[in-house]
């Protein structure tokens, strides 16, 4: 979107941050806020995009919209009536510095190529909302993921998983990321959140030695990010193995024995958790005792876990079972 440069109504003066220019209005904007870089073409109303008349149009009622706003209240920065302009919303100063923030890390890790207009209203919609709301870096970043999330695959994130990231303070993303870090990826399912197991094990309240606690879990699952009552059964063949995928390499629960056994892991993410868990991909399996939480888990079912150089002893049929 082009700088705002437009015929206003005489109200805009220079006392509240719109100069006159001959006969014309120039906004003043921070210059890390640039109309027509990411951020202003994500803002852009798309109706005013289908032809130049109708931008010329709808840049001169956006800046009489700012003289406006700015002219009601001295504390209203240029940036915060622009937004308030450009989208028919109210925004706080807080909030608008929020949205401007988010805009800008995807500003900062995007090429060239990226269109903001391959967003869908609704989905353009959703992240302003929700990102107005984003006070702490935490949740900001993980913002700034979904976005280049839809950006690359639109439609990727759904709007149920929008509105759970809305509603995340810094506390629940952290504990969302420790979530992460106790989930492994089946071997051969790399990469494929559908197929991400929570590897949790309950004492004293604590889950796995102190990652979280059964409280903070339980938050997650109000959340609707976990599902408690579903568990997820991973089948181990007579004589054979399955893998885990985790941070430090993978871990392999061995079936020594003559007969089929199954590990149990239970909650399992939702889809919203999976969906969100996407945006958290470098805290998957990072838990620094998951090793030894997966063999209590598979002595619990009379498995063992061993090494690949254990394969050497163990007679092991290698077969995928990661579905």
């Amino acid at each position: 979107m082009g700088n705002l440069n437009q015929s206003a109504s005489s109200t805009a003066t220079g006392q509240v941050g719109v100069v006159n220019n001959e006969g014309g209005v120039t906004v003043n904007l921070s210059p890390s806020f640039k109309l027509s870089g990411f951020a202003g073409g994500f803002l852009a109303p798309r109706r005013a995009k289908k032809a130049a008349e109708a931008m010329a149009t709808m840049n001169k009622a956006i800046a009489e919209s700012m003289a406006a706003y700015m002219s009601f209240s001295p504390t209203v920065s240029p940036e915060r009536a622009y937004l308030m302009a450009v989208t028919g919303l109210m925004f706080t100063e807080r909030q608008a510095d929020n949205l401007l923030a988010v805009l800008n890390r995807v500003a900062g890790s995007i090429d060239g190529e990226a269109d903001p207009d391959n967003l869908s209203d609704a989905t353009r919609d959703k992240i302003i909302e929700g990102s107005r709301e984003a006070d702490e870096q935490e949740v900001r970043e993980i913002w700034a993921k979904l976005i280049l999330g839809e950006l690359e695959s639109p439609g990727l994130y759904s709007k149920r998983s929008m509105d759970i990231l809305a509603n995340m303070a810094r506390k629940d993303a952290e504990d969302f990321q420790a979530l992460c870090s106790i989930c492994v990826y089946p071997l051969g399912g790399e990469g494929d959140p559908n197929s991400l197991l929570v590897v949790e094990n309950i004492s004293s309240g604590l889950i796995n030695g102190g990652v979280m606690s059964l409280l903070d879990r339980t938050n997650l699952e109000s959340m609707g990010l976990v599902a408690t009552s579903i568990v997820s059964n991973r089948h181990v063949p007579a004589g054979g193995f399955v893998g885990l995928a985790t941070k430090d390499g993978p871990v392999f629960i061995v079936n020594g024995g003559e007969r089929e056994k199954k590990v149990a892991f239970s909650p399992v993410l939702t889809n919203e958790g999976k969906e969100l868990a996407r945006l958290c991909e470098d805290y998957i399996g990072s838990s620094k005792n998951l090793r030894e939480q997966i063999s209590i888990k598979a002595e619990k079912s009379g498995l063992k876990v061993g090494d690949l150089s254990d394969f050497a002893r163990v007679d092991v049929k290698i077969t995928d079972v990661s579905h």
